[in-house]
């Protein structure tokens, strides 16, 4: 009788390290990646026990907004926490796919997907990718352990998570038409048929996930882009080590995909990240759904590719004229070290505030409360370092408001040079028309705050 091998403590040592190392540096970490979508995540997680009509926020995505508010109720932290955990188990997923497709050195998937340095940075915020990585991963998951139904029934709640995840229902049908699967397909709608429902009951709008989708006519806000755009980016994307890994990952699988387990793996792995990368590079070439050209989008799909980074580092160490184990491994713990140092190389850790971050959070501790207890304003970062609610009317107003609302003395307006004018459509000489006078200005490099109140008669 063989003796019963004992599993390698190598995955959880890389596990845990790696959500100890993420904890540290979000706990050191006053700003986010991300900007203010990161800090109005949280703030929709925050506030939604309080307005439970947030938790159907098409912008803010329901079941993020279900998922993180238990976490968000301790803080900005707490929302990073919940984002970490996400991370985490993002990274178990890949090893668990890698050891399925009986690939070596299945552990190393857990620094690849855990270090590249854009899923790194985006785990410390509070920002939705990690989430939509975490079901789309598990649904992979899934699908290779032939639980098709359950792979369905997860995946169908992924638009939920992010609006892309309608494209990733769309190649999960074909797939598994491909697959000759047909049974499963109708669990794809579940996701969406339950949100509609519940929406419908509380909206009266059984099709609030259409007649609500803020991502249409934003062109004017937004623009658009070159074809080329997220391909100029990938050393942002992947990182170098990565970039390299990841094409020779991809050409060893397309060498291997008459195998069935590795053609499969080839279809699950490759397959929706070319969709989703495809998809938004039209978006941003057209100017399409409010698209932004945001390079931190494709943190969602990007654990698939260090998935297939495992793939090309075990292709490439078979290649190396070298017989001795020990000097193989050696020579592969070089590309790991530099794969692992990608994000501090990338990215300033821990993560500061901006200048226009460090502005709000001067003026939020220069705002005596009790005298304005009525405020103008649109930068979320505001309402974080003041706590306030961002929610409630009675105390926050949408800036551009001061320009129809009958003013009191004790209204307080707070126009930024990046809120006002893009999103509050506030430009240049807005303050012309209002009897108002200037209480402060904050300045930091090229970014402006102003304080403005009712001029004393």
């Amino acid at each position: 009788m063989d003796p019963i091998k004992k599993p390698s403590p190598l995955p959880l040592i890389a596990l845990i390290g790696g959500c100890i190392l993420m904890c540290v540096l979000s706990f050191r970490s006053e700003g986010s990646y991300g900007g203010e979508d990161s800090f109005m995540h949280y703030l929709f997680a925050r506030y939604a026990p309080a307005h439970p009509k947030l938790f159907l926020d098409h912008w803010g995505k329901p079941l993020f907004t279900m998922l993180s508010a238990p976490f968000a109720a301790f803080g900005f932290q707490g929302i990073k926490i919940f984002n970490i955990l996400c991370v985490t188990s993002v990274a178990w997923f890949g090893y668990r796919i890698a050891t399925i497709l009986n690939w070596e050195r299945a552990w190393l998937a857990i620094p690849l997907i855990q270090f590249n340095a854009l899923f790194f940075v985006t785990g410390i915020s509070g920002l939705t990718e990690p989430l939509f990585a975490v079901v789309l991963c598990g649904s992979v998951l899934l699908f290779l352990k032939e639980k098709y139904y359950a792979s369905c029934l997860v995946l169908s709640f992924l638009p939920f998570v992010r609006s892309e995840g309608n494209l990733m229902i769309l190649f999960w049908g074909a797939l598994l038409l491909m697959e000759k699967k047909w049974k499963p397909i109708p669990l794809l709608i579940v996701g969406t048929a339950v949100f509609s429902l519940i929406g419908g009951y509380l909206k009266d709008d059984f099709f609030w996930l259409r007649t609500e989708n803020p991502y249409q006519g934003a062109e004017d806000i937004y623009g658009k882009g070159e074809w080329l755009h997220f391909v100029r980016a990938n050393r942002e994307i992947f990182g170098v080590p990565q970039s390299i890994m990841v094409v020779v990952g991809g050409i060893a699988l397309l060498q291997q995909a008459f195998l069935k387990s590795q053609g499969k793996a080839l279809a699950l792995l490759a397959g929706p990240f070319l969709v989703y990368f495809g998809a938004h590079t039209l978006f941003w070439k057209f100017g399409l759904f409010g698209s932004f050209g945001l390079i931190r989008v494709m943190a969602a799909v990007v654990p698939l590719s260090s998935i297939i980074a495992l793939a090309g580092l075990n292709y490439a160490t078979k290649l190396l004229p070298v017989q001795n184990k020990f000097v193989k491994e050696g020579l592969i713990a070089l590309p790991m070290l530099f794969a692992v140092y990608d994000p501090f190389f990338q990215y300033p850790l821990p993560y500061p505030l901006d200048d226009r971050q460090q502005l709000m959070k001067q003026v939020a501790h220069w705002l005596p409360r009790e005298k304005y207890p009525r405020v103008f304003a649109a930068h979320p970062y505001f309402f974080h370092a003041a706590e306030i609610d961002i929610f409630d009317t009675k105390i926050r107003r949408p800036l551009e408001a001061c320009m129809q609302e009958d003013l009191s003395s004790s209204d307080l307006i707070i126009w930024d040079n990046q809120f006002g004018p893009n999103e509050s459509g506030m430009k240049e000489g807005w303050q012309d028309s209002l009897p108002i006078r200037k209480l402060a200005t904050f300045k930091k490099g090229e970014s402006i705050v102003e304080l403005y109140r009712m001029r004393a008669f």
